[in-house]
């Protein structure tokens, strides 16, 4: 993996287009977007929040900031903070740079989200001993080892959140967004997420299935 920083690292060959603005049912909202259709039935009562939920999306990166470009693209419009979690050791015991943080620091491709991306890099001896428990890419324990760095991601996130006054996370019906980078909610959805109320109680409401983009 080290062998592809250079590679990872080089900007696209074609440049994002900064003049193609969102769609407008990304950016403008009407209490009517939280009446019932066939992309969110079942999901919001009908009626807007008086003020809208904060959103975190966080996700467990390896190496492809092509594809968590677009999961930032996507949901830029809709998500305060994007927490990003990384380690010096792939989830299968390869070595890797920590190619976020290394964008993040020297590469102007997020510029302008840098201060609402939040990099939180795994310990990178735990990771190899977790990791360590997948000998072969095809065990089933390798799925173990992503599963215990997302959590330790979210657990990370939120103990920071804690400590910091509850900064990103304030009330009771702020939501946290957890998937894989490729798997990226829609933008259009999540606007309403942030936006409508929920039925009650929650665990009803199917809030697990969003659309994804595209």
């Amino acid at each position: 993996l080290d062998a592809m920083t250079t590679y990872v690292m080089a900007p696209p060959l074609q440049p994002l287009n900064t003049t193609c603005g969102p769609p407008a049912n990304y950016t403008t909202f009407t209490e009517a977007d939280c009446s019932a259709n066939d992309r969110h039935l079942g999901m919001f009562t009908g009626k807007a929040l008086a003020e809208p939920r904060r959103i975190v999306a966080v996700f467990y990166f390896g190496y492809d900031l092509d594809i968590a470009e677009i999961r930032f693209e996507e949901l830029r419009h809709v998500v305060d903070l994007f927490v990003v979690g990384e380690s010096r050791i792939s989830t299968t015991g390869l070595a890797k740079p920590l190619v976020m943080k290394e964008a993040l620091e020297s590469n102007a491709r997020f510029a302008h989200l840098k201060d609402r991306i939040m990099a939180i890099e795994l310990d990178k001896a735990t990771m190899e001993g977790q990791s360590s428990k997948c000998p072969h890419q095809e065990s089933q324990s390798c799925w173990a080892t992503q599963s215990w760095a997302r959590d330790e991601v979210m657990r990370q996130f939120l103990k920071r959140n804690e400590d910091e006054g509850y900064r990103y996370l304030r009330h009771d019906h702020d939501i946290v967004i957890m998937s894989d980078s490729d798997e990226i909610p829609a933008g259009d959805v999540v606007k309403l997420v942030r936006h409508c109320e929920r039925v009650d109680p929650a665990a009803k409401s199917g809030f697990a299935i969003l659309s994804w983009a595209g």
